[in-house]
């Protein structure tokens, strides 16, 4: 069976921000790489999957890759209702320009240590959150993508939110890419690392990582986002040298930004693959 996974502006939140050299650098296959003329449809895919607000899930990855394939189950083995809005696309999915997300459609403002302003991201709602439930907790979220890299190295940053090191609720995310982007062989190359203060409640911290491209081409890559309590924030973006960041597919506002496409005349990217091994 194939599953193909297709996707106001107020107040303010902050960003921890640790510096673009520390960013491992991950050398991606060439075998990933895709004929630039392959797409023409820009945007990501983006499908959710929420639980119910007094659901007890785990938050991990593990969670998440269930949650999003519909095979969750709690802890007396029943499966755990989806109450996330699907989309209107293949596999209850939304198309969206920029992956940038914010529980309640707020602004997130990155800043350094000394509380300057580095970029400040227009961020939308979740799509399909909050779901028939009416609440903001308990989900996952899956963006799909196949990037424009130029050959060498880019660096990406991803703003999630944070909670205090004893609630134990971190947004985490990873991302994989691979051929299709949603096989559970994908290669990681990047994932949720803490950087911001032990005590700070909901909390917008960054992570950097850095891919090295052996060709320039388009690279099938996919970001699994979880959240469980409090605070959600998503955004995806390029670090440049100078520091600026920018939202991946945001071309309208900034021309360097990378374009991103949703599909691909590649029969690879839409071939049957592995979701998941237990």
């Amino acid at each position: 069976m194939r599953l193909r996974h297709i996707s106001t502006t107020i107040g303010v939140s902050l960003v921890a921000l640790i510096s673009a050299t520390d960013a491992a650098t991950v050398d991606l296959p060439q075998t990933a790489a895709l004929p630039a003329g392959s797409s023409s449809t820009r945007g990501f895919l983006v499908r959710t999957a929420q639980g119910p607000e007094a659901s007890i899930l785990k938050n991990n990855a593990t969670r998440a890759l269930n949650q999003i394939n519909g095979t969750l189950v709690d802890a007396e083995g029943a499966l755990v209702p989806n109450e996330a809005f699907p989309g209107p696309l293949t596999g209850g999915a939304y198309a969206v320009d920029t992956a940038s997300f914010e529980k309640d459609a707020t602004q997130v403002d990155v800043i350094d240590v000394d509380q300057n302003l580095l970029a400040s991201f227009s961020s939308f709602s979740f799509p399909g959150i909050p779901g028939s439930g009416n609440h903001t907790d308990n989900f996952a979220a899956e963006v799909v993508g196949l990037v424009a890299l130029p050959a060498g190295v880019t660096t990406f940053g991803v703003s999630s939110s944070t909670g205090r090191t004893d609630t134990e609720n971190d947004d985490g995310f990873v991302v994989t890419v691979g051929t299709p982007p949603s096989d559970f062989f994908g290669v990681k190359i990047g994932e949720f690392q803490r950087n911001a203060p032990p005590f700070a409640s909901n909390y917008r911290n960054e992570t950097q990582f850095s891919v090295n491209a052996p060709v320039a081409g388009l690279y099938p890559l996919r970001l699994l986002f979880w959240q469980t309590g409090f605070g959600a924030n998503l955004n995806w973006y390029t670090i440049l040298e100078s520091g600026e960041r920018i939202l991946l597919n945001d071309t309208g506002l900034d021309a360097r930004a990378l374009q991103v496409f949703q599909d691909s005349t590649v029969a690879s990217v839409n071939a049957p693959y592995i979701a998941e091994v237990r």
